[in-house]
């Protein structure tokens, strides 16, 4: 399975967007829309780290 590189870039931006609107909820006194930013966030790092062990870091 090739996955498009802007496809990885376009996921990486948006697990970064997660952990950031995270922070700014938990700032805010929202702790379960931090925990929800949290868990979206680690599934596309999950399949980010699927992706690059079945690609062969390549």
């Amino acid at each position: 399975m090739a996955v498009e590189h802007d496809l990885i870039e376009q996921l990486i931006a948006e697990h970064l967007q997660l952990t950031q609107r995270a922070e700014q909820a938990m700032l805010n006194g929202h702790p379960l829309e931090c925990e929800n930013c949290l868990n979206q966030a680690e599934q596309i790092w999950q399949y980010l780290e699927a992706v690059e062990i079945e690609q062969g870091h390549s």
